[in-house]
């Protein structure tokens, strides 16, 4: 199995949790026997992530149950990620924090920079969050950050760029 699936895949593992569970910033911890998991079948599965290197969590009902390697160390998880963001996407609109007809600058002010030369198309100020989310926003293939290579709108070009943008819209403060 590919390394940035692994650390995906063992990434979070979540079950519903009061709001006022919810940590900030350091998570509750429980042993799993105190919140009915089976200690060796958490074990088996961080051995089986630890396999492709990474680190994790095991979150269950608010808890922080298990975890691995270090937190705060980058992955390039590649395109993996595009899950994970439709689903922080998702959360993101349910919460009223952001619309699909957004204009992505509005919640990224540098969207489309780098490179430099997309500032010259035009075409940066007419990108929604719906470009984004649905491959229609332009950009090139080319991983981390392209350029634009046509007006947003009914095109479709899947790329890196994208939703590299949206995750930058969604969680730029």
């Amino acid at each position: 199995m590919h390394r940035s699936l692994v650390c995906a895949i063992a990434l979070f593992i979540f079950t519903s949790a009061p709001a006022a569970e919810f940590p900030d910033p350091d998570w509750p911890r429980a042993a799993p026997a105190d919140v009915g998991l089976d200690a060796s079948k958490l074990k088996q599965a961080r051995d089986y992530a630890l396999r492709g290197e990474g680190s994790g969590y095991i979150i269950y009902r608010g808890k922080l149950v298990m975890s691995w390697g270090d937190p705060g160390k980058t992955y390039d998880l590649k395109s993996s990620t595009k899950s994970f963001g439709s689903i922080a996407l998702g959360i993101t609109i349910g919460d009223g924090k952001i619309k699909l007809s957004d204009k992505a600058s509005k919640h990224h002010p540098t969207i489309g920079t780098p490179p430099n030369s997309n500032k010259d198309t035009g075409w940066i100020d007419d990108i929604t969050i719906e470009h984004l989310a649905t491959q229609t926003a332009g950009f090139e293939k080319a991983g981390g950050y392209g350029k634009l290579l046509f007006k947003p709108g009914p095109k479709w070009l899947y790329s890196d760029a994208g939703p590299n943008s949206m995750a930058e819209c969604i969680t730029t403060p």
